[in-house]
């Protein structure tokens, strides 16, 4: 079903793209920060494709110099092996240099595929995980791995094929004008309207190329929702996909790309059918000056053979450049992603850490311009337990998530022993907090990669976090223990087994400052007890801090803290607030009153 937030993103990364690409850099650029390419590196590719193109058009030239040492009365035999020497060297060095161009252009791709998807990588890790988590998926899909897959394909042959294709050209030219200049304008003289059309249909189809990819990313993002949601759907009798729209949404993307595949096809199509009138004019034109005898045979010939190098390759040169303005909108797409706002780092706090106390000072906050926290200030002492409750929406599992820097503040800080968090890195956070989730994720891996999370960790140790844990016994039931894979997000365990492995990890990492964030929810009361059993063990001498909806699990915590409308209530421990907090007593007497309802 559709995400909290969805709507509202659906075209975000779309947006991305209209605001990056309207900044003025050339693909050549653009292709170096993005593969991370210098440009020696490219060069060498450019020096390699003209190489090749030179190996290509060299012989043509020899055939011409053959055809006219042969009609000559007393043809020199000498300069005949000359010439065929040159074509065998140049047909040598081809193979050379076709294996080299695939070598060096195939290494340029995978280093270019390589260093995006590692900046990537690299990126999500400090985008605001709030910011993350609200992208389309589709479309967020679609950016990493087609976008990039695309791209890579297009820097190993595409731009290697039109630079190749492009010397080529370029070189058959200028030998041709050098031999008759005439016979070459005449074969370029539907070349400027060709090139005309060409430009002015392909900048008629960047529209639909937009509609395009925003057709597939909404038909990826609904085929995840359909994936994820096939249990649900299946219970209501919507397998077929009606209530999210699946066969509109294929429609629509069957449709948008073939009505721009029409439209694209149109540019290459008017290129080819004006540039190869062309070859017309050359006949007739070369015909005429035959008649006139102000053209010999054998030059009108060189230029029928060597026309057909000519205008095939133009052919090929229309169909690449269609392809390379894909390239660009992917390259746009991945580049709009590098360049979204990530979590700041303020490198000018340099205070000492001491202790894990967590301190808000007039911290300020919201989503999306909507103010949640007006400096708001609170103290979780160290090595005490603080239970943060309140009416759903204020703001309880935002409060964890800027502990853990998913969210920056907007004003204020958070410390932790005394350090802002902002100077920490993300990694230094992660080794001084653990955080259990409600809803608990794991890795379609086995249990045990999914209990130690790339960890070093003695089976003894591994065995007493297991026992603490309460999930001991049921993994060694399990036909594989340890090793049995739980499938993708641990569809093959039940919510409850998954929340104990939740904690196991926790306790593995054995991290100073636990965030729970409602970790017995949804659960039944054999689950809910060996939970807490878990729990107990897990928040033993540390600083804990729990998000709870059932308030007799907290009535023994140090302190409550009682959040309404995103700001503090009240705080105090349960005798307290029962008498003094308005917002608290509603919450308990609500409780009471679920507890005694019976069918």
């Amino acid at each position: 079903m559709p995400r909290c937030g969805r709507s509202a993103s659906r075209h975000k990364l779309g947006q991305w793209v209209s605001r990056h690409s309207t900044r003025r850099s050339t693909v050549l650029n653009q292709i170096m920060r993005l593969s991370g390419c210098s440009k020696a590196t490219i060069g060498k590719n450019i020096a390699v494709a003209m190489g090749d193109a030179l190996t290509m058009a060299v012989p043509n030239f020899c055939v011409f110099f053959i055809l006219t040492e042969m009609v000559q009365p007393t043809p020199s035999d000498t300069r005949l092996m000359l010439y065929c020497g040159v074509i065998v060297v140049c047909l040598l060095a081809r193979l050379m240099a076709v294996r080299s161009t695939l070598v060096t252009h195939s290494a340029f791709s995978s280093r270019s595929g390589y260093t995006m998807r590692t900046n990537l990588m690299h990126k999500l890790t400090r985008i605001p995980l709030g910011t993350l988590l609200s992208l389309d998926l589709g479309t967020l899909n679609n950016t990493l791995l087609k976008d990039v897959e695309f791209s890579e394909h297009t820097l190993s042959h595409v731009i290697s094929y039109v630079l190749g294709i492009a010397c080529v050209l370029l070189l058959i030219l200028l030998g041709l004008l050098v031999v008759d200049w005439r016979l070459s304008l005449s074969m370029l003289v539907g070349f400027p309207l060709a090139t005309a059309l060409f430009v002015w249909l392909t900048r008629l189809t960047q529209r639909g190329k937009g509609q395009l990819f925003q057709a597939a990313d909404t038909l990826s993002s609904a085929v995840f929702e359909y994936i994820m949601g096939i249990r649900v759907l299946r219970a209501y009798g919507q397998a077929e996909g009606e209530l999210l729209a699946l066969r509109d949404k294929m429609k629509r993307a069957r449709d948008a790309h073939l009505k721009y595949e029409m439209g694209a096809s149109l540019a290459p199509a008017a290129f080819i059918i004006f540039s190869e009138a062309g070859f017309a004019s050359l006949i007739l034109f070369g015909l005429y000056s035959m008649g006139t005898q102000t053209l010999s045979l054998t030059v009108f010939l060189l230029f029928l053979l060597v026309s057909m190098q000519f205008y095939r390759p133009l052919t090929q040169l229309a169909i690449l450049l269609s392809q390379f303005q894909y390239f660009k909108v992917s390259m746009a797409r991945i580049e709009g992603v590098l360049k979204e706002q990530e979590l700041k780092a303020d490198t000018a706090i340099t205070a000492e850490r001491s202790g894990h106390e967590v301190v808000f000072t007039d911290v300020c906050f919201g989503y999306q311009g909507t103010p949640l926290f007006t400096h708001l200030n609170m103290v979780f002492p160290e090595q005490s337990v603080t239970a943060i409750v309140g009416p759903s929406g204020s703001g309880k599992s935002t409060l964890l998530s800027l502990i853990a820097r998913f969210w920056d503040t907007d004003e204020g800080r958070i410390t932790i022993g005394d350090q802002d968090i902002k100077g920490m890195s993300q990694v230094e956070i992660a080794e001084r907090v653990s955080m259990v989730f409600q809803d608990v994720y794991l890795f379609d891996d086995t249990i045990y990669s999914n209990l130690v999370m790339g960890q070093e960790v003695s089976a003894t140790r591994l065995e007493q976090v297991c026992r603490q844990a309460q999930c001991w016994e049921f993994i060694q039931r399990l036909p594989d223990g340890f090793e049995t894979v739980v499938g993708e997000g641990g569809m093959r365990l039940s919510g409850g087994e998954k929340q104990r492995i939740s904690i196991a990890r926790a306790l593995l990492k054995d991290a100073p400052i636990v965030l729970l964030d409602e970790a017995t929810a949804a659960l039944d009361a054999g689950n809910e007890a060996l939970i807490h059993q878990a729990i107990a063990a897990l928040v033993k001498d540390q600083t804990v801090i729990v998000v709870a909806h059932n308030l007799s699990s907290v009535v023994k915590a140090d302190q409550i803290v009682v959040l309404a409308s995103g700001q503090i209530e009240a705080v105090g421990c349960h005798e307290a607030l029962i008498k003094t907090s308005y917002v608290y007593q509603t919450l308990w007497n609500d409780q009471l009153k679920s507890q005694g309802w019976k069918v």
